[in-house]
């Protein structure tokens, strides 16, 4: 028998260790979150899930975690609020999450299209909301493509919130991993040009949702990667899911970085594929009144990427 054989199969975690700096992130109460990074990059092409496939492989900071799957159909688990509610116009809430169930909306139709439409143009009049309290001048806005970057250029275009604003726009992929249904994973790439632009800023993030938190604790990660001094890192976004949350605020705490998530709406449950869906208890049906109890099950925002492309 092989030594190799002895030793048993290679874990993905192990792989990847060969592939850039690596470091495992302790944040208590929860799975340990494992942080990858290379400058030159990070091949992940062999690794991923083709049933979710991510057009973008290769990435110089990637986080994994068996603590963002944790969260599916959890209810919050602390009794302080970690994030702040805005509370937005039920009426966009019921007309974006009327179009997410709506049979046929990601398709190519000239009917879909003209739905994708109308809810970009909600999820984008929701997302003015937030910015009731404007942009600091130390403040940056960073709109997370593609959601976030096409409410971004809405507001920036029609809506004036966002005029005048300095916008840095830039991709995160959330990603899921070949026999390892448990963990899911975010990659992104952070130029060291535009990391400079955020030394002694605080990032503001502009979402459409923050569903586990990947998103948000990927961005952190990679100035912590890249040493680079920000305040802190907050993020806008129309719906916050409450365990999502959660989840970045005790990453935040681990990884020394301050922040704060702010919602239009804010509730909702994660399902088996990390999307947002109403449940029997939810905050969030009180903005829809007596329609409320046929949304239970439904998503709430459902693919907000594809949804809100055209």
């Amino acid at each position: 028998m092989s030594s190799e054989h002895e030793a048993g199969p290679r874990t993905l975690i192990e792989d990847l260790k060969d592939l850039g700096h690596y470091e495992e992130i302790t944040v208590p109460g929860r799975q340990p979150v494992h942080n990858f990074y290379n400058p030159r990059g990070i091949e992940l092409e062999r690794f991923l899930d083709k049933k979710h496939p991510v057009k973008i492989t290769n990435f110089n900071t990637v986080i994994i975690s068996k603590s963002f799957m944790d969260l599916r159909g959890k209810l919050p688990r602390y009794d302080e609020p970690s994030q702040v509610e805005w509370e937005g116009d039920s009426k966009l809430l019921h007309k974006i999450s009327r179009i997410a169930n709506t049979e046929g909306v990601y398709e190519g139709t000239p009917e879909a299209k003209a739905l994708r439409r109308e809810y970009l143009s909600a999820i984008s009049e929701a997302a003015k909301e937030l910015y009731i309290v404007p942009a600091a001048q130390n403040e940056i806005i960073v709109p997370i493509e593609r959601c976030g970057g096409n409410i971004a250029r809405v507001l920036k275009a029609k809506n004036g919130v966002l005029e005048n604003k300095e916008l840095v726009f830039i991709e995160v992929k959330r990603l899921r991993f070949r026999d390892r249904p448990d963990l899911l994973g975010a990659g992104i790439n952070l130029s060291p040009e535009v990391a400079n632009r955020f030394i002694g800023r605080t990032v503001r993030l502009l979402e459409g949702i923050v569903a586990t938190g990947s998103t948000e604790s990927a961005v952190i990660a990679a100035f912590r990667n890249m040493n680079i001094p920000i305040l802190a890192v907050d993020c806008d976004a129309v719906v916050v899911c409450p365990v999502g949350a959660e989840m970045v605020r005790d990453f935040r705490g681990a990884a020394g970085i301050d922040g704060t998530d702010c919602g239009a709406f804010v509730g909702g449950i994660l399902d088996e594929n990390c999307y947002a869906r109403y449940y029997s208890e939810d905050s969030l049906l009180g903005y829809l009144g007596s329609d409320g109890p046929k949304f239970v099950g439904k998503q709430v925002i459902g693919d907000g990427g594809d949804l809100t492309s055209i």
